[in-house]
């Protein structure tokens, strides 16, 4: 099963409304299209974007004017959406009249929106998408045709950063360890039990995720690894625990460098979950090199990789006046390893200091007890 291998001026602002079948679909405001920049009178900035301050008269419409009156309202259907999310809102006033709309975002003050006209009906709609996360409150005021003002009710809305989900390990996948990603988020497969993976997996969208407990099978065994949890197989084929699998041991002089070897694996009936015991040693070629305490030390380092990564890293330093690192062989350490079936192992050792060294390394695999 192993063989060993070395190796960012005023102008006018743009067009900010397209008829769409009757409706209106605001095109141009703060929550839309990215990298489009409107430019008019004083502006302020706003994640990137620049956006047209209200002047006094509007801002007094919208502070001072008693809100939710039965004769105009606005209702934006969603309490909460995804940046991206297409959401429809409705504003209602008499027919034919002129209103205003504008938004606080996070409790900051009115900002210009846009600007529509009711239909016959009384009635416009428009279709938005929010670019940037945050807690928005939207309120319009609208003059009918007779002149009329009134004020709409507030609508608030928040906006989250629900990002793309991707997930390592292909889906709802026990038998290989993972991790999805969801913005700023990262949840690994776990281990809930010796018989039990918790499995983190993205929604079919990729807008969501989800996880839950999937047994694993009778022959199987639930291992935490460093990419997460797995079920791995357990012994068959006559293999017990503690029967070995292969070893690799490797013997070198390094001097301010390092080695990298290989353990190249191949797939069998034998498949086990499996384990590594890992033996090391370092001693100075010159015993005496380096012996007065005054003396500056070396470092021997030794690292171990399975198909998932690092594994088993150890630094060993040695003081001067001493001959060696520390020891292990005849007491090695013991780890869970994980083949994914085409990732070979490896091991590492270096070295950094005045005296060459002696370094010797030894993985056994075996199955696990």
């Amino acid at each position: 099963m192993v063989k060993k291998k070395k190796k960012s001026s005023k102008r006018k602002p743009k067009n900010w409304f397209k008829k769409n079948s009757g409706s209106l679909m605001v095109v141009g405001a703060i929550l839309l299209l990215v990298g489009v920049i409107f430019y008019f009178g004083t502006t302020m900035n706003f994640a990137g974007l620049f956006t047209i301050k209200l002047d006094q008269g509007d801002i007094d419409n919208f502070e001072s004017t008693p809100t939710g009156s039965s004769y105009c309202s606005l209702n934006i259907p969603e309490s909460s959406a995804c940046t991206g999310d297409l959401i429809t809102s409705t504003l209602t006033d008499g027919k034919n009249g002129f209103c205003r709309i504008a938004f606080q975002y996070d409790g900051g003050d009115w900002t210009f929106y846009g600007d529509v006209d009711t239909d016959s009906d009384g009635l416009a709609t428009f279709t938005d998408s929010a670019e940037f996360s945050g807690f928005y409150t939207f309120g319009a005021y609208c003059i009918d045709e007779d002149g009329k003002l009134c004020r709409t009710n507030d609508e608030s809305i928040t906006i989250n950063d629900c990002g793309a989900c991707t997930d390592s390990d292909g889906g709802d996948n026990k038998d290989a360890p993972g991790h999805i990603t969801f913005g700023d988020d990262v949840f690994y497969d776990y281990c809930f039990d010796d018989s039990t993976v918790y499995e983190y997996y993205c929604t079919s969208s990729d807008t969501d995720w989800q996880g839950h407990k999937l047994n694993c099978d009778s022959d199987q065994v639930c291992i935490d690894t460093r990419s997460g949890g797995v079920c791995q197989d357990i012994f068959n084929d006559g293999l017990q625990p503690g029967d070995e699998v292969g070893s690799w041991e490797e013997s070198h002089v390094i001097s301010n460098s390092d080695t990298v070897f290989e353990m190249e694996l191949t797939p069998g009936d034998n498949e086990v979950q499996l384990c590594a015991e890992i033996e090391r040693s370092s001693y100075k070629v010159t015993p005496m090199c380096n012996a007065l305490p005054s003396q500056l030390e070396d470092w021997a380092e030794f690292v171990f990789l399975d198909s998932t990564g690092v594994v088993w890293d150890r630094t060993d330093q040695i003081f001067a006046g001493q001959e060696g690192g520390i020891d292990t062989f005849g007491n090695p350490d013991v780890i869970h390893v994980y083949w994914d079936g085409q990732t070979n192992f490896k091991g590492y050792m270096s070295h950094y200091g005045t005296c060459p060294m002696n370094m010797k390394m030894k993985v056994t695999l075996v199955v696990c007890e």
